[in-house]
Protein backbone atom coordinates (compact mmCIF):
# COMPACT_ATOMS: atom_id res chain seq x y z
CA UNK A 1 0.00 0.00 0.00
CA UNK A 2 1.51 3.34 -1.01
CA UNK A 3 1.50 6.57 0.95
CA UNK A 4 -1.37 9.03 0.70
CA UNK A 5 -0.82 11.40 -2.24
CA UNK A 6 0.41 14.88 -1.40
CA UNK A 7 -1.86 17.62 -2.74
CA UNK A 8 -0.42 21.12 -3.03
CA UNK A 9 -2.39 24.29 -2.42
CA UNK A 10 -1.43 27.89 -3.18
CA UNK A 11 -4.29 29.82 -1.62
CA UNK A 12 -6.91 29.46 1.09
CA UNK A 13 -9.51 28.93 -1.65
CA UNK A 14 -7.59 25.94 -3.01
CA UNK A 15 -7.39 24.41 0.47
CA UNK A 16 -11.14 24.90 0.84
CA UNK A 17 -11.60 23.01 -2.42
CA UNK A 18 -9.47 20.07 -1.24
CA UNK A 19 -11.52 19.75 1.95
CA UNK A 20 -14.80 20.16 0.07
CA UNK A 21 -13.83 17.16 -2.08
CA UNK A 22 -13.95 15.11 1.14
CA UNK A 23 -17.50 16.22 1.95
CA UNK A 24 -16.70 19.00 4.41
CA UNK A 25 -17.96 22.60 4.33
CA UNK A 26 -14.80 24.53 5.24
CA UNK A 27 -14.07 28.24 5.45
CA UNK A 28 -10.36 29.06 5.29
CA UNK A 29 -8.90 32.52 5.87
CA UNK A 30 -5.21 33.37 5.45
CA UNK A 31 -4.30 35.33 8.60
CA UNK A 32 -0.57 35.85 8.10
CA UNK A 33 1.00 37.93 5.30
CA UNK A 34 3.11 36.22 2.68
CA UNK A 35 2.56 33.72 -0.12
CA UNK A 36 0.44 30.84 1.12
CA UNK A 37 1.78 27.51 -0.07
CA UNK A 38 1.14 24.21 1.58
CA UNK A 39 0.79 20.46 1.43
CA UNK A 40 -2.28 18.46 2.23
CA UNK A 41 -2.69 14.72 2.67
CA UNK A 42 -5.75 12.61 3.41
CA UNK A 43 -5.95 8.88 3.90
CA UNK A 44 -8.78 6.60 5.07
CA UNK A 45 -7.59 4.14 7.74
CA UNK A 46 -10.07 1.48 8.76
CA UNK A 47 -13.06 3.18 10.39
CA UNK A 48 -11.26 6.53 10.52
CA UNK A 49 -9.04 8.79 8.46
CA UNK A 50 -6.06 11.14 8.88
CA UNK A 51 -5.57 14.65 7.50
CA UNK A 52 -2.18 16.37 7.41
CA UNK A 53 -1.41 20.07 6.88
CA UNK A 54 1.81 22.03 6.27
CA UNK A 55 1.65 25.72 5.37
CA UNK A 56 4.05 28.58 4.67
CA UNK A 57 1.67 31.18 6.15
CA UNK A 58 -0.79 30.99 9.01
CA UNK A 59 -4.41 30.23 8.23
CA UNK A 60 -7.58 29.73 10.23
CA UNK A 61 -10.14 27.10 9.36
CA UNK A 62 -13.72 26.77 10.56
CA UNK A 63 -15.87 23.80 9.59
CA UNK A 64 -19.18 22.45 10.89
CA UNK A 65 -18.53 19.23 12.75
CA UNK A 66 -20.02 15.99 11.60
CA UNK A 67 -21.48 14.77 14.86
CA UNK A 68 -20.68 11.14 14.09
CA UNK A 69 -16.96 12.03 13.84
CA UNK A 70 -14.60 13.14 16.61
CA UNK A 71 -11.43 14.90 15.38
CA UNK A 72 -8.24 14.53 17.43
CA UNK A 73 -5.37 16.75 16.32
CA UNK A 74 -1.74 17.22 17.28
CA UNK A 75 1.42 18.93 16.15
CA UNK A 76 3.78 16.16 15.13
CA UNK A 77 6.76 18.27 16.23
CA UNK A 78 5.34 18.31 19.75
CA UNK A 79 6.05 22.04 20.23
CA UNK A 80 3.38 24.33 21.60
CA UNK A 81 1.61 27.25 19.99
CA UNK A 82 2.06 26.41 16.29
CA UNK A 83 -1.43 24.92 16.19
CA UNK A 84 -4.31 26.74 17.89
CA UNK A 85 -7.63 25.02 18.54
CA UNK A 86 -10.68 27.11 19.49
CA UNK A 87 -8.46 30.02 20.51
CA UNK A 88 -6.26 27.86 22.76
CA UNK A 89 -2.68 27.09 21.64
CA UNK A 90 -2.06 23.36 21.63
CA UNK A 91 0.22 22.53 24.55
CA UNK A 92 3.57 20.85 24.13
CA UNK A 93 2.82 17.18 23.48
CA UNK A 94 -0.89 18.00 23.52
CA UNK A 95 -3.73 16.42 21.58
CA UNK A 96 -6.72 18.65 20.92
CA UNK A 97 -10.31 18.54 19.73
CA UNK A 98 -11.57 16.01 22.25
CA UNK A 99 -14.30 18.18 23.81
CA UNK A 100 -17.50 16.35 22.98
CA UNK A 101 -20.01 19.19 22.74
CA UNK A 102 -18.81 21.38 19.87
CA UNK A 103 -20.75 22.29 16.73
CA UNK A 104 -17.69 23.59 14.84
CA UNK A 105 -14.05 22.71 14.44
CA UNK A 106 -12.11 25.98 14.64
CA UNK A 107 -8.33 25.94 14.41
CA UNK A 108 -5.25 27.72 13.13
CA UNK A 109 -2.10 26.24 11.64
CA UNK A 110 1.10 28.30 11.66
CA UNK A 111 4.38 27.81 9.79
CA UNK A 112 6.58 25.24 11.46
CA UNK A 113 3.66 23.03 12.44
CA UNK A 114 3.12 19.54 11.10
CA UNK A 115 -0.57 19.28 11.91
CA UNK A 116 -2.09 15.78 11.98
CA UNK A 117 -5.80 15.26 12.58
CA UNK A 118 -7.40 11.86 13.06
CA UNK A 119 -11.09 11.72 12.11
CA UNK A 120 -12.54 8.94 14.24
CA UNK A 121 -16.04 7.45 14.53
CA UNK A 122 -17.35 9.05 17.68
CA UNK A 123 -19.40 6.29 19.28
CA UNK A 124 -16.97 3.40 18.65
CA UNK A 125 -14.15 5.57 20.03
CA UNK A 126 -16.04 6.37 23.23
CA UNK A 127 -17.08 2.76 23.67
CA UNK A 128 -13.50 1.58 23.15
CA UNK A 129 -12.17 4.04 25.72
CA UNK A 130 -14.87 2.99 28.21
CA UNK A 131 -13.80 -0.65 27.89
CA UNK A 132 -10.10 0.19 28.23
CA UNK A 133 -8.03 2.00 30.85
CA UNK A 134 -9.34 5.49 30.08
CA UNK A 135 -12.02 6.19 32.67
CA UNK A 136 -10.55 9.55 33.70
CA UNK A 137 -9.93 10.38 30.05
CA UNK A 138 -13.63 10.04 29.27
CA UNK A 139 -14.53 12.36 32.13
CA UNK A 140 -11.97 14.92 31.03
CA UNK A 141 -13.43 14.90 27.52
CA UNK A 142 -16.63 16.36 28.97
CA UNK A 143 -14.74 19.37 30.36
CA UNK A 144 -11.56 19.79 28.33
CA UNK A 145 -10.55 20.23 24.72
CA UNK A 146 -6.88 19.29 25.19
CA UNK A 147 -5.10 16.42 26.83
CA UNK A 148 -1.37 16.76 27.46
CA UNK A 149 0.33 13.42 26.83
CA UNK A 150 3.67 12.09 27.95
CA UNK A 151 6.36 12.67 25.29
CA UNK A 152 6.41 8.92 24.66
CA UNK A 153 2.63 8.68 24.18
CA UNK A 154 2.59 11.80 21.99
CA UNK A 155 5.36 10.40 19.81
CA UNK A 156 3.57 7.06 19.50
CA UNK A 157 0.32 8.81 18.57
CA UNK A 158 2.09 10.88 15.91
CA UNK A 159 3.72 7.72 14.53
CA UNK A 160 0.31 6.04 14.37
CA UNK A 161 -1.19 8.95 12.44
CA UNK A 162 1.79 9.00 10.07
CA UNK A 163 1.53 5.26 9.55
CA UNK A 164 -2.05 5.77 8.39
CA UNK A 165 -0.73 8.20 5.77
CA UNK A 166 2.35 6.21 4.82
CA UNK A 167 1.67 2.61 5.79
CA UNK A 168 4.70 0.38 5.53
CA UNK A 169 2.87 -2.83 6.44
CA UNK A 170 0.84 -4.72 3.81
CA UNK A 171 -2.20 -4.70 6.12
CA UNK A 172 -4.31 -1.54 6.60
CA UNK A 173 -3.69 0.47 9.77
CA UNK A 174 -6.39 0.06 12.44
CA UNK A 175 -6.43 3.73 13.44
CA UNK A 176 -9.33 3.48 15.88
CA UNK A 177 -7.83 0.56 17.79
CA UNK A 178 -4.45 2.26 17.91
CA UNK A 179 -5.88 5.47 19.38
CA UNK A 180 -7.89 3.52 21.98
CA UNK A 181 -4.78 1.65 23.07
CA UNK A 182 -2.65 4.79 23.32
CA UNK A 183 -5.20 7.14 24.93
CA UNK A 184 -5.05 5.65 28.43
CA UNK A 185 -5.16 7.46 31.75
CA UNK A 186 -1.49 6.60 32.25
CA UNK A 187 -0.55 8.38 29.03
CA UNK A 188 -2.12 11.69 30.10
CA UNK A 189 -0.04 14.20 32.05
CA UNK A 190 -2.77 16.83 32.39
CA UNK A 191 -6.17 17.81 31.09
CA UNK A 192 -6.40 21.51 30.15
CA UNK A 193 -9.60 23.23 31.22
CA UNK A 194 -11.64 24.61 28.37
CA UNK A 195 -13.85 27.67 28.35
CA UNK A 196 -17.20 26.82 26.82
CA UNK A 197 -17.21 28.45 23.37
CA UNK A 198 -20.24 30.71 23.58
CA UNK A 199 -19.07 32.98 20.73
CA UNK A 200 -17.71 30.44 18.26
CA UNK A 201 -20.93 30.00 16.34
CA UNK A 202 -21.11 33.77 16.02
CA UNK A 203 -17.63 34.03 14.48
CA UNK A 204 -18.42 31.15 12.15
CA UNK A 205 -21.49 33.08 10.98
CA UNK A 206 -19.32 36.16 10.45
CA UNK A 207 -16.96 34.17 8.23
CA UNK A 208 -19.93 32.82 6.29
CA UNK A 209 -21.11 36.40 5.82
CA UNK A 210 -17.70 37.28 4.42
CA UNK A 211 -18.03 34.50 1.85
CA UNK A 212 -21.42 35.70 0.68
CA UNK A 213 -20.96 39.47 0.63
CA UNK A 214 -18.96 41.61 -1.80
CA UNK A 215 -19.98 44.87 -0.12
CA UNK A 216 -17.79 46.97 2.16
CA UNK A 217 -19.64 46.34 5.41
CA UNK A 218 -19.55 48.54 8.51
CA UNK A 219 -19.40 47.08 12.00
CA UNK A 220 -22.92 48.35 12.70
CA UNK A 221 -24.20 46.61 9.58
CA UNK A 222 -22.50 43.34 10.54
CA UNK A 223 -23.88 43.50 14.09
CA UNK A 224 -27.37 44.09 12.71
CA UNK A 225 -27.15 41.20 10.24
CA UNK A 226 -25.85 38.80 12.87
CA UNK A 227 -28.25 40.05 15.58
CA UNK A 228 -25.50 40.26 18.18
CA UNK A 229 -23.73 42.79 20.39
CA UNK A 230 -20.63 44.64 19.22
CA UNK A 231 -18.71 43.46 22.26
CA UNK A 232 -19.47 39.76 21.75
CA UNK A 233 -18.54 39.93 18.08
CA UNK A 234 -15.29 41.83 18.60
CA UNK A 235 -14.13 39.73 21.55
CA UNK A 236 -15.06 36.42 19.96
CA UNK A 237 -13.39 37.33 16.68
CA UNK A 238 -10.15 38.42 18.34
CA UNK A 239 -10.08 35.34 20.58
CA UNK A 240 -10.41 32.99 17.62
CA UNK A 241 -8.54 34.74 14.82
CA UNK A 242 -6.49 37.56 16.31
CA UNK A 243 -8.35 40.09 14.16
CA UNK A 244 -11.34 42.34 14.62
CA UNK A 245 -14.45 41.52 12.55
CA UNK A 246 -13.95 44.22 9.91
CA UNK A 247 -10.28 43.29 9.50
CA UNK A 248 -11.27 39.65 9.06
CA UNK A 249 -13.89 40.50 6.43
CA UNK A 250 -11.27 42.59 4.62
CA UNK A 251 -8.90 39.62 4.51
CA UNK A 252 -11.69 37.53 3.02
CA UNK A 253 -12.39 40.12 0.34
CA UNK A 254 -8.67 40.28 -0.47
CA UNK A 255 -8.67 36.50 -0.87
CA UNK A 256 -11.59 36.67 -3.28
CA UNK A 257 -9.70 39.20 -5.39
CA UNK A 258 -6.60 37.00 -5.18
CA UNK A 259 -8.51 33.95 -6.35
CA UNK A 260 -10.16 35.84 -9.20
CA UNK A 261 -6.81 37.18 -10.39
CA UNK A 262 -5.21 33.73 -10.12
CA UNK A 263 -7.95 32.35 -12.37
CA UNK A 264 -7.27 35.36 -14.55
CA UNK A 265 -8.16 35.15 -18.18
CA UNK A 266 -9.26 31.54 -17.89
CA UNK A 267 -12.70 33.00 -17.25
CA UNK A 268 -14.42 34.86 -20.06
CA UNK A 269 -15.60 37.57 -17.66
CA UNK A 270 -11.98 38.49 -16.91
CA UNK A 271 -10.63 38.49 -20.47
CA UNK A 272 -10.66 42.25 -20.70
CA UNK A 273 -10.96 43.10 -17.03
CA UNK A 274 -8.34 45.24 -15.34
CA UNK A 275 -7.01 44.71 -11.84
CA UNK A 276 -8.95 47.79 -10.76
CA UNK A 277 -12.22 46.35 -12.09
CA UNK A 278 -11.71 43.08 -10.25
CA UNK A 279 -10.79 44.92 -7.04
CA UNK A 280 -13.87 47.13 -7.27
CA UNK A 281 -16.04 44.05 -7.74
CA UNK A 282 -15.07 43.04 -4.20
CA UNK A 283 -15.33 46.45 -2.57
CA UNK A 284 -11.82 47.92 -3.03
CA UNK A 285 -12.14 51.38 -4.59
CA UNK A 286 -8.86 53.04 -3.56
CA UNK A 287 -6.23 51.69 -5.95
CA UNK A 288 -3.26 52.73 -3.85
CA UNK A 289 -4.54 51.31 -0.57
CA UNK A 290 -5.70 48.14 -2.28
CA UNK A 291 -2.39 47.53 -4.07
CA UNK A 292 -0.42 48.05 -0.84
CA UNK A 293 -2.68 45.73 1.16
CA UNK A 294 -2.58 43.07 -1.55
CA UNK A 295 1.21 43.10 -1.85
CA UNK A 296 1.59 42.91 1.95
CA UNK A 297 -0.74 39.93 2.11
CA UNK A 298 0.49 37.91 -0.88
CA UNK A 299 4.04 39.09 -1.47
CA UNK A 300 3.42 40.35 -5.00
CA UNK A 301 1.43 43.02 -6.80
CA UNK A 302 -2.07 42.29 -8.14
CA UNK A 303 -0.87 42.73 -11.72
CA UNK A 304 1.88 40.15 -11.16
CA UNK A 305 -0.76 37.65 -10.03
CA UNK A 306 -2.91 38.36 -13.07
CA UNK A 307 0.04 38.14 -15.48
CA UNK A 308 1.12 34.80 -14.03
CA UNK A 309 -2.36 33.46 -14.72
CA UNK A 310 -2.41 34.71 -18.31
Amino acid sequence: MGSAPVRLFHSSSELEGLLAELGFEPRVVQIQPGPLQGRFQFSPAGLGAVVRFHASAGFTLVCPRKMQILPLGLNRAGSKGRVVVHGQPVAEHGIAGCYLDLAYSFFQVWPGADALIALLPRQPLLEGLALGSAQNCLQWMNDCNQLQLTPQAHGAMAELFMAALEPAAPQPIDLLRGVVELLSDQAIVAALRFRVPTRYDLVARLIDLGVQSTDLLSLDSVVEQLSCSRRSLIQGCKELTGYGPIQLLRLQRLERVHQALRQGRQEESFESASVAAVAERFGFFSRGHFAAAYKKQYGQSPSQTLNQAA
